[in-house]
Protein backbone atom coordinates (compact mmCIF):
# COMPACT_ATOMS: atom_id res chain seq x y z
CA UNK A 1 0.00 0.00 0.00
CA UNK A 2 1.42 3.31 -1.22
CA UNK A 3 1.28 5.97 1.31
CA UNK A 4 2.58 9.46 0.75
CA UNK A 5 3.97 11.35 3.94
CA UNK A 6 3.98 15.17 4.30
CA UNK A 7 7.40 16.18 6.49
CA UNK A 8 5.59 19.28 8.78
CA UNK A 9 7.81 22.02 10.54
CA UNK A 10 6.64 24.08 13.38
CA UNK A 11 6.10 27.61 13.24
CA UNK A 12 7.85 29.47 16.30
CA UNK A 13 9.13 32.51 17.79
CA UNK A 14 12.88 33.58 19.33
CA UNK A 15 13.77 31.62 22.76
CA UNK A 16 13.37 33.56 25.73
CA UNK A 17 13.99 33.21 29.78
CA UNK A 18 11.47 31.23 31.19
CA UNK A 19 10.45 32.51 34.76
CA UNK A 20 8.28 29.06 35.29
CA UNK A 21 10.04 26.49 37.21
CA UNK A 22 11.00 23.55 35.37
CA UNK A 23 8.17 21.58 37.17
CA UNK A 24 5.36 24.03 36.35
CA UNK A 25 6.52 24.14 32.91
CA UNK A 26 6.49 20.00 32.22
CA UNK A 27 3.24 20.00 34.23
CA UNK A 28 1.84 22.62 31.55
CA UNK A 29 2.77 21.48 28.78
CA UNK A 30 1.89 17.94 29.49
CA UNK A 31 -1.33 19.51 30.18
CA UNK A 32 -2.00 21.64 27.72
CA UNK A 33 -0.48 19.89 24.75
CA UNK A 34 -0.46 16.04 25.75
CA UNK A 35 -2.85 12.74 25.89
CA UNK A 36 -2.60 10.76 29.18
CA UNK A 37 -0.34 8.68 27.61
CA UNK A 38 2.40 10.68 26.48
CA UNK A 39 5.38 12.47 28.31
CA UNK A 40 7.99 15.49 28.58
CA UNK A 41 11.28 15.07 29.99
CA UNK A 42 12.29 18.95 30.50
CA UNK A 43 16.63 18.90 31.26
CA UNK A 44 18.40 22.41 32.55
CA UNK A 45 22.21 22.86 32.95
CA UNK A 46 23.94 25.46 34.93
CA UNK A 47 27.39 25.09 34.94
CA UNK A 48 27.61 21.73 35.30
CA UNK A 49 24.90 21.52 37.86
CA UNK A 50 21.44 19.53 35.91
CA UNK A 51 18.18 19.59 36.96
CA UNK A 52 15.27 17.60 35.55
CA UNK A 53 11.54 17.55 35.41
CA UNK A 54 9.10 15.01 34.05
CA UNK A 55 4.75 14.69 33.32
CA UNK A 56 3.30 12.32 32.00
CA UNK A 57 4.01 8.27 31.17
CA UNK A 58 6.27 6.85 28.76
CA UNK A 59 3.08 4.74 27.21
CA UNK A 60 -0.74 3.96 28.22
CA UNK A 61 -0.34 2.60 31.40
CA UNK A 62 3.26 2.82 31.62
CA UNK A 63 6.04 4.13 34.09
CA UNK A 64 6.79 7.77 34.66
CA UNK A 65 9.72 8.68 32.38
CA UNK A 66 13.34 9.97 34.48
CA UNK A 67 16.29 11.80 32.79
CA UNK A 68 17.62 8.38 31.41
CA UNK A 69 14.42 7.52 29.41
CA UNK A 70 15.05 7.39 25.48
CA UNK A 71 13.57 9.47 23.37
CA UNK A 72 14.16 9.73 19.09
CA UNK A 73 15.76 13.13 19.17
CA UNK A 74 14.79 13.44 15.38
CA UNK A 75 16.97 16.29 13.58
CA UNK A 76 19.08 17.30 16.87
CA UNK A 77 20.25 13.99 14.82
CA UNK A 78 22.15 16.76 12.22
CA UNK A 79 24.02 18.59 15.20
CA UNK A 80 26.43 15.19 15.29
CA UNK A 81 26.36 14.45 12.12
CA UNK A 82 28.01 18.21 11.15
CA UNK A 83 30.46 17.30 14.71
CA UNK A 84 31.81 14.04 12.40
CA UNK A 85 32.15 16.69 9.69
CA UNK A 86 34.44 19.08 11.41
CA UNK A 87 36.18 16.14 13.12
CA UNK A 88 36.97 14.56 9.48
CA UNK A 89 38.30 17.92 8.18
CA UNK A 90 40.75 18.38 11.46
CA UNK A 91 41.98 14.66 11.18
CA UNK A 92 43.22 15.60 7.48
CA UNK A 93 40.33 13.48 5.69
CA UNK A 94 38.25 15.47 3.88
CA UNK A 95 37.69 19.27 3.71
CA UNK A 96 34.51 21.57 3.67
CA UNK A 97 34.44 22.73 -0.07
CA UNK A 98 34.96 18.79 -1.47
CA UNK A 99 32.87 18.26 -3.77
CA UNK A 100 30.68 15.21 -2.49
CA UNK A 101 30.93 12.71 -5.47
CA UNK A 102 34.90 12.54 -4.71
CA UNK A 103 33.51 10.05 -1.96
CA UNK A 104 31.00 8.35 -3.94
CA UNK A 105 31.50 4.98 -5.83
CA UNK A 106 31.42 5.79 -9.97
CA UNK A 107 28.11 3.78 -10.06
CA UNK A 108 26.46 6.56 -7.74
CA UNK A 109 27.05 9.27 -10.05
CA UNK A 110 25.89 10.11 -13.29
CA UNK A 111 26.90 12.01 -16.61
CA UNK A 112 27.47 15.62 -15.56
CA UNK A 113 26.15 15.25 -12.27
CA UNK A 114 26.24 18.23 -9.67
CA UNK A 115 27.48 16.12 -6.86
CA UNK A 116 31.28 16.43 -8.29
CA UNK A 117 30.74 20.15 -8.46
CA UNK A 118 28.04 21.69 -7.07
CA UNK A 119 27.41 19.92 -4.11
CA UNK A 120 30.38 20.24 -1.52
CA UNK A 121 30.37 18.66 2.06
CA UNK A 122 30.10 22.02 4.06
CA UNK A 123 26.85 22.98 1.19
CA UNK A 124 25.28 20.06 2.68
CA UNK A 125 26.33 20.71 6.70
CA UNK A 126 24.67 24.34 5.86
CA UNK A 127 21.67 23.36 3.73
CA UNK A 128 22.84 25.19 0.62
CA UNK A 129 23.28 22.53 -1.61
CA UNK A 130 19.89 22.51 -3.48
CA UNK A 131 19.32 19.15 -2.75
CA UNK A 132 15.45 18.54 -1.95
CA UNK A 133 13.87 18.15 1.32
CA UNK A 134 13.24 14.51 0.38
CA UNK A 135 14.42 11.91 -2.39
CA UNK A 136 11.81 12.33 -5.13
CA UNK A 137 11.40 8.14 -4.62
CA UNK A 138 11.29 7.61 -1.21
CA UNK A 139 7.71 7.11 -0.98
CA UNK A 140 8.28 4.23 -3.43
CA UNK A 141 7.43 1.09 -1.23
CA UNK A 142 7.55 3.23 1.53
CA UNK A 143 5.61 1.88 4.86
CA UNK A 144 3.38 5.27 5.91
CA UNK A 145 4.64 4.26 9.53
CA UNK A 146 8.14 3.80 9.22
CA UNK A 147 8.42 6.00 5.51
CA UNK A 148 12.86 6.24 5.78
CA UNK A 149 13.33 2.53 6.76
CA UNK A 150 13.22 1.04 3.67
CA UNK A 151 15.57 3.50 1.79
CA UNK A 152 19.19 1.89 1.63
CA UNK A 153 22.13 2.18 -0.08
CA UNK A 154 21.03 1.13 -3.01
CA UNK A 155 17.94 2.67 -3.16
CA UNK A 156 20.08 5.72 -2.31
CA UNK A 157 22.80 5.37 -4.99
CA UNK A 158 19.97 4.57 -7.97
CA UNK A 159 18.79 8.37 -7.06
CA UNK A 160 21.88 10.35 -7.19
CA UNK A 161 22.85 8.23 -10.35
CA UNK A 162 19.39 10.40 -12.03
CA UNK A 163 20.49 13.63 -10.29
CA UNK A 164 20.95 16.71 -12.36
CA UNK A 165 21.55 20.24 -12.19
CA UNK A 166 17.76 21.16 -13.21
CA UNK A 167 16.56 19.00 -9.80
CA UNK A 168 18.47 21.25 -7.44
CA UNK A 169 16.48 24.15 -5.84
CA UNK A 170 18.45 27.27 -5.54
CA UNK A 171 21.49 25.93 -4.83
CA UNK A 172 23.75 28.48 -2.48
CA UNK A 173 20.29 29.59 -0.44
CA UNK A 174 19.56 28.07 2.27
CA UNK A 175 16.83 25.62 1.57
CA UNK A 176 16.25 22.32 4.30
CA UNK A 177 17.06 19.29 3.02
CA UNK A 178 16.77 16.00 5.28
CA UNK A 179 18.44 14.03 2.24
CA UNK A 180 21.36 16.09 2.46
CA UNK A 181 21.88 15.43 6.15
CA UNK A 182 21.19 11.63 5.38
CA UNK A 183 23.86 11.76 2.64
CA UNK A 184 26.75 13.71 4.22
CA UNK A 185 26.09 10.88 7.15
CA UNK A 186 26.91 8.83 4.32
CA UNK A 187 29.51 9.70 2.66
CA UNK A 188 30.90 10.90 5.81
CA UNK A 189 30.96 6.59 7.08
CA UNK A 190 32.42 6.41 3.66
CA UNK A 191 35.40 8.89 4.71
CA UNK A 192 36.47 6.99 7.98
CA UNK A 193 35.81 3.28 6.57
CA UNK A 194 33.36 3.40 9.84
CA UNK A 195 29.42 2.59 9.49
CA UNK A 196 27.71 6.02 10.62
CA UNK A 197 26.17 4.60 13.82
CA UNK A 198 29.59 3.07 15.05
CA UNK A 199 31.29 5.85 13.43
CA UNK A 200 29.14 8.31 16.00
CA UNK A 201 29.92 6.18 19.17
CA UNK A 202 33.58 6.28 18.45
CA UNK A 203 33.96 10.06 17.77
CA UNK A 204 31.39 11.89 19.93
CA UNK A 205 29.34 9.62 22.14
CA UNK A 206 32.02 7.36 24.08
CA UNK A 207 34.69 10.44 24.24
CA UNK A 208 31.70 12.42 26.35
CA UNK A 209 30.42 9.49 28.22
CA UNK A 210 27.37 9.12 26.59
CA UNK A 211 26.52 6.09 27.55
CA UNK A 212 22.97 6.31 26.86
CA UNK A 213 22.75 7.55 22.90
CA UNK A 214 22.90 5.18 20.07
CA UNK A 215 22.23 5.03 16.79
CA UNK A 216 19.82 1.90 15.80
CA UNK A 217 19.97 0.31 12.58
CA UNK A 218 16.40 -1.17 13.68
CA UNK A 219 14.72 -1.01 16.61
CA UNK A 220 13.54 -4.74 16.87
CA UNK A 221 16.97 -5.63 17.38
CA UNK A 222 17.81 -3.52 20.06
CA UNK A 223 18.40 -5.76 23.50
CA UNK A 224 15.37 -5.77 26.10
CA UNK A 225 17.30 -3.18 28.47
CA UNK A 226 17.38 -0.20 26.15
CA UNK A 227 13.77 -0.94 24.59
CA UNK A 228 12.13 -1.34 27.72
CA UNK A 229 13.66 2.53 28.52
CA UNK A 230 12.56 3.82 24.90
CA UNK A 231 9.23 6.04 25.39
CA UNK A 232 6.71 4.98 22.52
CA UNK A 233 5.55 8.21 20.28
CA UNK A 234 2.03 9.38 19.90
CA UNK A 235 0.17 11.20 17.13
CA UNK A 236 -2.50 13.14 18.64
CA UNK A 237 -2.62 10.88 21.24
CA UNK A 238 -2.30 7.43 18.98
CA UNK A 239 0.72 5.38 19.52
CA UNK A 240 2.80 5.20 16.05
CA UNK A 241 5.38 3.38 15.07
CA UNK A 242 8.94 4.34 15.76
CA UNK A 243 11.45 5.53 12.49
CA UNK A 244 14.23 3.82 11.04
CA UNK A 245 16.25 5.97 8.95
CA UNK A 246 18.22 3.41 6.49
CA UNK A 247 20.98 5.08 4.52
CA UNK A 248 19.71 8.37 5.65
CA UNK A 249 20.35 7.77 9.26
CA UNK A 250 23.14 11.06 9.51
CA UNK A 251 19.90 12.89 8.98
CA UNK A 252 17.64 12.08 12.14
CA UNK A 253 18.44 8.43 13.67
CA UNK A 254 19.98 9.13 17.18
CA UNK A 255 18.08 7.93 20.32
CA UNK A 256 18.83 10.07 23.31
CA UNK A 257 17.99 11.25 26.86
CA UNK A 258 17.98 14.26 28.56
CA UNK A 259 20.93 13.37 31.16
CA UNK A 260 22.95 12.66 27.55
CA UNK A 261 22.45 15.40 25.84
CA UNK A 262 23.34 17.80 28.72
CA UNK A 263 26.06 15.79 29.07
CA UNK A 264 26.73 17.03 25.53
CA UNK A 265 25.79 20.68 26.12
CA UNK A 266 28.37 20.39 29.13
CA UNK A 267 31.28 19.16 26.59
CA UNK A 268 31.55 22.73 25.02
CA UNK A 269 32.85 24.35 27.88
CA UNK A 270 34.41 21.38 30.37
CA UNK A 271 37.64 20.76 30.53
CA UNK A 272 37.68 16.88 30.63
CA UNK A 273 36.56 17.28 26.54
CA UNK A 274 39.77 16.08 24.54
CA UNK A 275 40.86 18.88 22.87
CA UNK A 276 40.26 17.48 19.34
CA UNK A 277 36.97 17.38 19.99
CA UNK A 278 36.37 20.15 21.28
CA UNK A 279 37.74 22.26 18.37
CA UNK A 280 34.96 20.73 16.73
CA UNK A 281 32.25 21.64 18.77
CA UNK A 282 33.60 25.03 18.07
CA UNK A 283 33.83 24.62 14.84
CA UNK A 284 30.61 23.58 14.11
CA UNK A 285 29.15 26.85 15.74
CA UNK A 286 30.73 29.44 13.91
CA UNK A 287 28.28 31.41 11.36
CA UNK A 288 28.61 30.37 7.74
CA UNK A 289 24.96 32.30 6.89
CA UNK A 290 23.62 34.57 8.87
CA UNK A 291 21.70 32.84 11.50
CA UNK A 292 23.24 29.02 10.98
CA UNK A 293 26.34 27.25 11.20
CA UNK A 294 26.62 23.89 10.50
CA UNK A 295 24.01 22.06 11.37
CA UNK A 296 23.28 24.58 14.48
CA UNK A 297 20.55 27.84 14.29
CA UNK A 298 22.80 30.68 15.73
CA UNK A 299 20.74 33.43 17.77
CA UNK A 300 23.26 35.80 19.92
CA UNK A 301 25.31 33.74 22.03
CA UNK A 302 22.53 30.71 21.56
CA UNK A 303 22.77 27.44 19.53
CA UNK A 304 19.90 25.35 19.01
CA UNK A 305 18.29 22.99 17.03
CA UNK A 306 14.94 21.10 17.05
CA UNK A 307 13.75 17.59 16.09
CA UNK A 308 10.66 15.72 15.10
CA UNK A 309 9.81 12.46 13.41
CA UNK A 310 6.73 10.72 13.33
CA UNK A 311 5.66 10.33 17.08
CA UNK A 312 8.26 12.54 18.96
CA UNK A 313 9.50 16.13 19.41
CA UNK A 314 12.67 17.09 20.64
CA UNK A 315 14.75 20.63 20.98
CA UNK A 316 18.15 21.50 22.44
CA UNK A 317 19.85 24.75 22.66
CA UNK A 318 23.38 25.56 24.24
CA UNK A 319 24.38 28.66 25.55
CA UNK A 320 28.30 28.14 25.78
CA UNK A 321 29.29 31.63 27.06
CA UNK A 322 26.31 31.44 30.52
CA UNK A 323 27.64 27.68 30.52
CA UNK A 324 23.95 26.77 30.07
CA UNK A 325 21.44 24.45 28.17
CA UNK A 326 18.04 23.32 28.05
CA UNK A 327 16.87 20.17 26.69
CA UNK A 328 12.87 19.32 25.52
CA UNK A 329 11.73 15.31 25.28
CA UNK A 330 8.34 14.71 24.28
CA UNK A 331 6.94 11.39 23.19
CA UNK A 332 4.33 13.61 21.07
CA UNK A 333 3.44 15.17 17.86
CA UNK A 334 0.02 16.09 16.19
CA UNK A 335 -2.12 17.54 19.19
CA UNK A 336 -5.29 17.08 19.04
CA UNK A 337 -7.70 20.00 17.91
CA UNK A 338 -10.81 20.57 19.06
CA UNK A 339 -11.62 24.49 19.63
CA UNK A 340 -13.34 25.42 22.47
CA UNK A 341 -14.17 29.36 23.66
CA UNK A 342 -15.70 30.27 27.28
CA UNK A 343 -16.82 33.82 28.44
CA UNK A 344 -18.48 36.53 26.41
CA UNK A 345 -15.84 37.66 24.13
CA UNK A 346 -18.02 41.06 23.17
CA UNK A 347 -15.69 43.54 24.91
CA UNK A 348 -12.81 42.39 23.25
CA UNK A 349 -14.05 41.66 19.66
CA UNK A 350 -12.32 42.63 16.48
CA UNK A 351 -8.04 42.99 15.40
CA UNK A 352 -5.32 43.88 17.95
CA UNK A 353 -1.97 44.89 17.15
CA UNK A 354 1.62 44.53 19.31
CA UNK A 355 4.89 43.89 19.05
CA UNK A 356 6.86 40.63 20.55
CA UNK A 357 10.46 41.43 21.30
CA UNK A 358 12.96 38.84 21.75
CA UNK A 359 16.48 40.49 22.50
CA UNK A 360 17.30 42.01 18.35
CA UNK A 361 14.24 40.38 16.93
CA UNK A 362 10.69 41.87 16.22
CA UNK A 363 7.72 40.31 15.29
CA UNK A 364 4.56 42.32 14.23
CA UNK A 365 1.53 40.17 15.28
CA UNK A 366 -2.29 41.04 14.84
CA UNK A 367 -4.33 38.98 16.68
CA UNK A 368 -7.90 38.34 15.57
CA UNK A 369 -11.11 37.64 18.05
CA UNK A 370 -14.50 36.64 17.11
CA UNK A 371 -17.73 37.36 19.16
CA UNK A 372 -17.64 33.51 19.71
CA UNK A 373 -14.29 33.32 21.02
CA UNK A 374 -12.35 32.55 17.49
CA UNK A 375 -8.79 33.80 18.14
CA UNK A 376 -5.92 34.04 15.58
CA UNK A 377 -3.09 35.48 15.60
CA UNK A 378 -1.14 36.50 12.55
CA UNK A 379 2.53 36.86 12.43
CA UNK A 380 3.27 39.77 10.17
CA UNK A 381 6.99 39.69 9.44
CA UNK A 382 6.98 35.39 9.02
CA UNK A 383 5.32 35.40 5.52
CA UNK A 384 1.66 36.76 7.40
CA UNK A 385 1.51 32.97 8.99
CA UNK A 386 -1.21 32.28 11.22
CA UNK A 387 -2.59 30.06 13.62
CA UNK A 388 -5.66 29.11 15.60
CA UNK A 389 -6.29 29.15 19.58
CA UNK A 390 -7.98 25.77 20.22
CA UNK A 391 -8.94 27.29 24.08
CA UNK A 392 -9.96 30.73 24.73
CA UNK A 393 -11.50 32.15 28.12
CA UNK A 394 -12.49 35.61 28.63
CA UNK A 395 -14.05 36.88 32.13
CA UNK A 396 -13.50 39.73 34.08
CA UNK A 397 -11.30 41.47 32.02
CA UNK A 398 -8.68 38.38 31.86
CA UNK A 399 -8.37 36.54 28.28
CA UNK A 400 -5.99 33.16 27.65
CA UNK A 401 -5.69 31.32 24.60
CA UNK A 402 -3.90 28.27 23.88
CA UNK A 403 -2.22 28.01 20.42
CA UNK A 404 -1.34 23.74 20.38
CA UNK A 405 0.30 24.04 17.08
CA UNK A 406 3.04 26.03 18.03
CA UNK A 407 3.48 25.10 21.46
CA UNK A 408 1.92 28.55 22.25
CA UNK A 409 -0.16 30.46 25.04
CA UNK A 410 -1.20 34.44 25.47
CA UNK A 411 -2.34 35.44 29.36
CA UNK A 412 -3.47 39.20 28.77
CA UNK A 413 -5.70 41.65 30.96
CA UNK A 414 -7.83 44.75 29.62
CA UNK A 415 -6.07 47.48 31.12
CA UNK A 416 -7.75 50.77 29.83
CA UNK A 417 -8.15 49.96 25.77
CA UNK A 418 -4.96 47.43 25.51
CA UNK A 419 -4.57 43.82 26.46
CA UNK A 420 -1.51 43.74 28.78
CA UNK A 421 -0.09 40.36 28.82
CA UNK A 422 2.93 37.44 28.72
CA UNK A 423 3.26 35.37 24.96
CA UNK A 424 4.53 31.38 26.62
CA UNK A 425 6.50 29.75 23.67
CA UNK A 426 9.90 28.49 24.87
CA UNK A 427 9.63 30.81 27.44
CA UNK A 428 7.88 34.18 28.35
CA UNK A 429 7.99 37.69 26.76
CA UNK A 430 5.71 40.56 27.51
CA UNK A 431 3.19 41.52 24.90
CA UNK A 432 1.08 44.87 24.75
CA UNK A 433 -1.79 44.76 22.24
CA UNK A 434 -3.87 47.69 21.20
CA UNK A 435 -6.88 47.99 19.28
CA UNK A 436 -7.17 48.61 16.22
CA UNK A 437 -10.17 50.25 13.65
CA UNK A 438 -11.09 47.79 10.68
CA UNK A 439 -8.45 45.14 9.12
CA UNK A 440 -4.75 46.73 9.82
CA UNK A 441 -3.06 47.42 7.22
CA UNK A 442 -0.25 45.24 7.44
CA UNK A 443 -2.12 42.25 7.43
CA UNK A 444 -4.03 43.26 4.38
CA UNK A 445 -0.80 43.80 2.72
CA UNK A 446 0.31 40.15 3.90
CA UNK A 447 -2.93 38.72 2.90
CA UNK A 448 -3.37 40.24 -0.51
CA UNK A 449 0.39 38.92 -1.10
CA UNK A 450 -0.46 35.13 0.16
CA UNK A 451 -3.54 35.16 -1.94
CA UNK A 452 -3.36 38.21 -4.47
CA UNK A 453 -6.80 36.67 -6.43
CA UNK A 454 -10.57 36.54 -6.14
CA UNK A 455 -10.70 33.07 -4.96
CA UNK A 456 -14.78 33.35 -4.07
CA UNK A 457 -15.36 30.14 -6.87
CA UNK A 458 -13.20 27.75 -4.61
CA UNK A 459 -14.80 29.05 -1.17
CA UNK A 460 -15.20 25.80 0.74
CA UNK A 461 -13.77 22.20 1.61
CA UNK A 462 -11.59 20.16 -1.33
CA UNK A 463 -10.49 17.28 -0.06
CA UNK A 464 -8.48 14.46 -2.17
CA UNK A 465 -6.63 11.18 -2.12
CA UNK A 466 -2.50 11.16 -2.81
CA UNK A 467 -1.95 7.78 -4.50
CA UNK A 468 -5.32 7.05 -4.51
CA UNK A 469 -7.97 5.64 -1.95
CA UNK A 470 -5.24 4.46 -0.23
CA UNK A 471 -3.24 6.90 0.23
CA UNK A 472 -3.07 9.58 1.76
CA UNK A 473 -6.07 11.94 2.65
CA UNK A 474 -5.66 15.68 2.37
CA UNK A 475 -8.24 18.58 2.39
CA UNK A 476 -8.23 22.05 1.89
CA UNK A 477 -10.20 24.94 3.76
CA UNK A 478 -10.70 28.48 1.80
CA UNK A 479 -12.74 30.98 3.79
CA UNK A 480 -13.54 34.46 3.15
CA UNK A 481 -12.15 36.82 6.17
CA UNK A 482 -13.28 39.91 6.06
CA UNK A 483 -12.48 41.40 2.31
CA UNK A 484 -9.28 38.83 1.98
CA UNK A 485 -9.39 34.90 2.10
CA UNK A 486 -7.50 32.60 4.84
CA UNK A 487 -6.24 29.10 3.22
CA UNK A 488 -5.25 26.17 4.86
CA UNK A 489 -3.92 22.53 4.09
CA UNK A 490 -4.80 19.79 6.35
CA UNK A 491 -3.45 16.00 6.28
CA UNK A 492 -5.77 13.84 8.92
CA UNK A 493 -4.22 10.82 8.42
CA UNK A 494 -1.02 12.35 9.77
CA UNK A 495 -1.87 14.90 11.98
CA UNK A 496 -4.92 17.04 13.08
CA UNK A 497 -2.99 20.28 12.95
CA UNK A 498 -3.20 22.32 9.98
CA UNK A 499 -0.63 23.17 7.55
CA UNK A 500 0.51 26.80 6.27
CA UNK A 501 -0.02 27.65 2.95
CA UNK A 502 2.35 30.05 2.17
CA UNK A 503 0.44 31.27 -1.31
CA UNK A 504 -2.72 30.06 -2.93
CA UNK A 505 -3.24 31.92 -7.07
CA UNK A 506 -6.16 31.78 -9.28
CA UNK A 507 -6.83 32.87 -12.91
CA UNK A 508 -9.59 31.88 -14.43
CA UNK A 509 -10.12 28.45 -13.70
CA UNK A 510 -6.10 27.82 -13.26
CA UNK A 511 -5.52 27.00 -9.28
CA UNK A 512 -1.25 27.53 -8.27
CA UNK A 513 -1.12 26.58 -4.53
CA UNK A 514 2.55 26.94 -2.52
CA UNK A 515 3.16 25.35 0.83
CA UNK A 516 6.75 26.34 1.79
CA UNK A 517 6.72 24.31 5.02
CA UNK A 518 6.57 20.90 3.67
CA UNK A 519 8.22 21.47 0.24
CA UNK A 520 5.20 20.96 -1.41
CA UNK A 521 3.27 22.72 -4.38
CA UNK A 522 -0.72 22.41 -6.43
CA UNK A 523 -1.52 23.01 -9.52
CA UNK A 524 -4.66 22.53 -10.93
CA UNK A 525 -7.81 23.03 -13.14
CA UNK A 526 -11.19 24.14 -11.53
CA UNK A 527 -14.45 22.59 -13.19
CA UNK A 528 -16.91 24.60 -11.93
CA UNK A 529 -20.10 22.51 -12.84
CA UNK A 530 -18.67 19.55 -11.37
CA UNK A 531 -17.06 21.29 -8.43
CA UNK A 532 -13.48 19.15 -9.12
CA UNK A 533 -10.33 20.41 -9.03
CA UNK A 534 -7.78 18.09 -11.05
CA UNK A 535 -4.23 18.69 -10.87
CA UNK A 536 -0.58 17.91 -10.03
CA UNK A 537 0.62 17.62 -6.49
CA UNK A 538 4.79 18.15 -6.34
CA UNK A 539 6.94 17.26 -3.36
CA UNK A 540 9.55 15.46 -4.53
CA UNK A 541 7.90 14.15 -6.99
CA UNK A 542 4.58 14.30 -9.16
CA UNK A 543 1.43 12.52 -8.09
CA UNK A 544 -1.96 12.84 -9.69
CA UNK A 545 -4.59 14.94 -6.82
CA UNK A 546 -8.10 14.94 -8.03
CA UNK A 547 -9.78 17.46 -5.01
CA UNK A 548 -13.90 17.57 -5.02
CA UNK A 549 -15.44 20.27 -3.05
CA UNK A 550 -18.00 19.67 -0.10
CA UNK A 551 -19.59 22.91 1.88
CA UNK A 552 -18.87 20.90 5.18
CA UNK A 553 -15.71 19.31 6.10
CA UNK A 554 -15.28 15.93 4.59
CA UNK A 555 -13.76 12.91 6.00
CA UNK A 556 -11.88 9.95 4.96
CA UNK A 557 -14.46 7.58 2.94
Amino acid sequence: MKRFLILLSIFTTPYAANSETLEEKAARIHETRQQGSESVVLGALDNSEMTFAVSGVMFENGPEPDPHTLYEIGSITKVFTAILLAEAVREGKASFDDPVGKFLPRSAIGKDSPLESTITLESLATHTSGLPRIPADLFDGADKENPYAHYDEKRLYAYLKTLTEQDLEKPGEFSYSNLGFGLLGHVLARIQDTPFAELATQKIFEPLGMKETIVPVSIDALPKEIKDRLAKGHNAGKEVSHWELGALAGAGAILSSAHDLLLFAKAHWDDATPSGLKASLQEVRKPRLESTGLAWFLSENEVSHGGGTGGFRTHLSINVAEKQAEVDLRNSSGEVMTREAVGDFTEIEGFWEGTLIAGKQKLRLVHYISRDGRFISFSIDQRCGFTEATATSYSNGSLTASFPTIGGRYEGKKEGDKLVGTWFQSGELPLVMSPAVGVPAPLKKGLSQKYPDDLSPVVGYWSGYLGGKDGIFIYLKVEPFEDQFLVQLFSPDQTPAPIPVTQMKMQKDEVRMAVIKVGGSFKGKLDRVGKTITGTWSQGKDMPLKLTWTEDQPARE
